[in-house]
Parts: C-alpha cells; sequence; structure tokens
C-alpha cells in the first residue's frame, strides 16, 4: 500500500526572517559600504503606479529592491551622473533654468539561492506547541553561517566575473536559470613597478578599457615571462595615478575624510609592511597613538590617499590550469595560481563598484509530509550582483549573453566604461 503523505508550504515569522537577514548582511565583508536606492510610487495620469528614484546613494555598493525588469530575471541598477550645466551668475533669470537629475542604468541579471535545512520530528515533539519555534532555533545559526559565506562569495564573483555566481552558472546545474557569461574585469592591471627604484610602471592586460579575454590573461606576465613585481610605495603611487586617469572616485570614509576602499591579503600586506618607507610613513602618521599604530595588528589600514581592508577571500589570483579566478575550491575558499607566476590580486574600489539587485532578501518556508512527522525549512533569496559599467547598446547582447548549458566566458572584448573599480596583480617576490 502507498504510504499516505500530507505535504504542505508554509511561510514562517518575517520578524524573525528579517533578524536572520540582518545578521547575514552585518558578516559580509562589504556590509560597511553598502547603500540604498532611495525610491517611491508614482500614480501615473493613467492611474497606474510607477517607481521612480528619489536618490541613489553612490556607496561603493549601490544595492536596489526595485526596478525589475520583464521576466523577472533582470533588474536595473541606476547611478547617478554628475551635473554638468554650467552655474548661472549676477541678475541671471534663475526660474526654469533647472537641470534634471541624470541617470545611467546597469543591468543586473537575478536568479534565486535556496538552503534546505531537514529536520525530522517524532510523535512526542508533534504534540510541542512550539515545534516551528524550535526549527528555527536549531536551523538559524547553520543558515546565517551558510548564507553569509554563499553571499560573500557571490560579492566575489561579480567583481571578477561580471556577475554573481548564481546567474554564471549553467542552465545544466541551474535549470530555468540565466547561464550568463563570464566577463573578465577591463581595468585590470600588472605590477611592474621596480619595488626598489620605482623604474618601470602597470602594464594593462590586453586593451585597456575592454573586458579581458582568457588568451590575453594568459598571454600576459601573470603566466609567462616576468612575473610580476612585488608592491611597493613607488606601486601605489602609480595605482593613484591609475585611478585619476580612470576617473574612480574616492568613496571609503574615515573620519570625514574620503579614501579609495583598497582590498589585500595578509600575503600582500606582510610585503608592503616589509617597505621601508611604507613603515616609516605609516608610523608617523599614528605617532603618539600607540594601540592604534596598525602595525600592531588592526584589520583596516590607512596610509595616502588608500584605505587597505584585508581579508583572505576578495583578494584572487588567476588559475591558468582551470581559467579561473575562482580557483579549484570557487570563490567560498582561498584563490589558487596553478600554472602561473605567484601573485595576488589587489582591488581598488570607488563609488558605485558592484550593483546589488536584493529583489526578494532573506525568507524562509517550511515544507511538511506525513501528516507534518517530517519538516523541512526552506531558505530563499532572489537576488544578483554586477559590476558597475556600461556599453553600448549595439553590443548589450553580447556583453550580456545569457542561456548558456554551461558556464561560458565572453573571449571577445569589447569597449566597457568602468569608472568605479580596478584590479593590480602583485608578485610574491
Amino acid at each position: 500500500m502507498a504510504k499516505p503523505i500530507q505535504h504542505g508550504y508554509i511561510h514562517l515569522d518575517p520578524t524573525r526572517d528579517g533578524i536572520i537577514r540582518r545578521l547575514i548582511q552585518l558578516g559580509l565583508f562589504f556590509a560597511p559600504w553598502i547603500g540604498d536606492v532611495e525610491t517611491e510610487l508614482v500614480t501615473n495620469v493613467d492611474g497606474t503606479r510607477t517607481r521612480q528614484i528619489v536618490n541613489a546613494s553612490g556607496s561603493i555598493v549601490e544595492r536596489v529592491s526595485g526596478f525589475v525588469g520583464d521576466g523577472t530575471d533582470t533588474a536595473e541598477i541606476p547611478i547617478q551622473l554628475d551635473l554638468e550645466d554650467a552655474p548661472l551668475t549676477g541678475n541671471a533669470y534663475f526660474p526654469g533654468t533647472g537641470e534634471k537629475l541624470r541617470y545611467e542604468w546597469r543591468k543586473v541579471f537575478i536568479n534565486q539561492i535556496g538552503k534546505v535545512v531537514e529536520r525530522q520530528s517524532g510523535k512526542l515533539e508533534r504534540l510541542r506547541t512550539d515545534k516551528l519555534l524550535q526549527i528555527y532555533k536549531r536551523s538559524a545559526p547553520a543558515l546565517v553561517k551558510f548564507m553569509r559565506k554563499w553571499l560573500n562569495a557571490e560579492f566575489i564573483s561579480a567583481i571578477y566575473d561580471g556577475h554573481s555566481m548564481n546567474v554564471t552558472k549553467g542552465l545544466n546545474d541551474s535549470p530555468e536559470g540565466i547561464g550568463a557569461k563570464r566577463v573578465f574585469h577591463p581595468n585590470m592591471y600588472i605590477n611592474g613597478v621596480n619595488a626598489s627604484t620605482g623604474a618601470d610602471d602597470l602594464i594593462a592586460v590586453g586593451n585597456e578599457g575592454k573586458n579581458k579575454t582568457t588568451a590575453q590573461i594568459n598571454a600576459s606576465r601573470i603566466v609567462t615571462g616576468t612575473a610580476p613585481t612585488k608592491p611597493s610605495v613607488f606601486f601605489l603611487e602609480k595605482v593613484g595615478e591609475k585611478l585619476d586617469e580612470l576617473m574612480i572616485q574616492k568613496q571609503a570614509t574615515y573620519q570625514g575624510k574620503k579614501y579609495w576602499l583598497s582590498v589585500l591579503n595578509r600575503p600582500t600586506l606582510n610585503l608592503l609592511k616589509l617597505n621601508e618607507t611604507f613603515r616609516k610613513e605609516l608610523s608617523a602618521a599614528f605617532m603618539g597613538k600607540e594601540y592604534n599604530n596598525p602595525l600592531f595588528g588592526h584589520d583596516v589600514w590607512i596610509w595616502g590617499e588608500f584605505m587597505f581592508a584585508v581579508d583572505a577571500l576578495v583578494p584572487r589570483a588567476w588559475d591558468a590550469s582551470i581559467n579561473s579566478f575562482a580557483g579549484t575550491g570557487g570563490y567560498i575558499n582561498r584563490p589558487t595560481y596553478t600554472s602561473s607566476h605567484p601573485h595576488y590580486f589587489i582591488e581598488v574600489f570607488g563609488g558605485n563598484a558592484l550593483g546589488w539587485a536584493d529583489v526578494i532578501p532573506f525568507e524562509t518556508r517550511t515544507h511538511t509530509d506525513n501528516f507534518g512527522l517530517f519538516i523541512e525549512m526552506l531558505a530563499l533569496l532572489i537576488c544578483g550582483l554586477g559590476r558597475g559599467e556600461y556599453v553600448d547598446d549595439a553590443v548589450l547582447g553580447q556583453y550580456f549573453s545569457s542561456g548558456n548549458d554551461v558556464t561560458e566566458t565572453l573571449e571577445n572584448d569589447i569597449t566597457v566604461r568602468n569608472n568605479s573599480s580596478a584590479i593590480f596583480a602583485v608578485g610574491l617576490a
């Protein structure tokens, strides 16, 4: 005889979902630099209602929950442009001369991320009125840890691959998903600056202002020829010049002053700390502050125009054995550089570096079987992340190629405008 089955879906407590959502976000590496786009619903003359922008935050990560495109597989991230019209002077007539606020839009693919937690219930437990609360209590800590790890990895993927992993995964592994092509960063450079003399310069991978291809990266000094040079004060000065050239604005704030947020890992930081000039200038800046001196072990450092944040996972390396920045362990694990020269990237972020379409934030649901004796809890969110960059309408279809059965990479370079981030490879010796 067939086993009787009773099943259904129940949405759990939204208040507790909100608490878990907050705990997840607080554990994200980029949490201090997330800003929200302010929007409002406007009633049109025909009675329909549309959502319009009130203000874009200009933060390093621009998050928006509206502006979902047709078919709900894309969202639009607005970037507010600077005012350009010259000011009026003297006894000019001001009424009617206002300059309209202008925005550019970056399409971001969105897709589901879900995790199921199984909770087996016996007859005695079934009699308790707080059974659902027990599921929450026992599952929530594991879900927070799990979602933090994977959502952080989605952010990292967007830096290097142009999109979060949940949309670059091929349709064979993500049924009815997105299958978007990876697009490697257009502002990618290799350190060729001599650490002792300051001679030579940064070396662009491929063509500046265009996304990089696998062939271009494998033909660069990351893999072949002379290895990248180690980081130094001379290197940082060249990076500052390049960031000015790329018009990347400082957006990380400390004590009222803005800096370029620069993310490096501990091996790279240790090389900088061995640089005599770096140590002297850093110590002088913190003279008399004893324990506040970052030489004594803080995770955020201020030097010149840079705010250095230390992280083990955000700075990646190119793994030539698999042609990927994810490494053999994926973006949730430390980077690998098999078949490449020993190196790591330093990532520099300005305003609007990443767009986060947080369409359906974290929520939980339960599924019951066997007359309620078996319960599973589903943690679900729908989101997508992308780099803040723009291409001409004529090549949108190529740049935002989707529907691929396996994870693929855009292998023809296209002109891209990215004034919000850049990545720099440095050697380890």
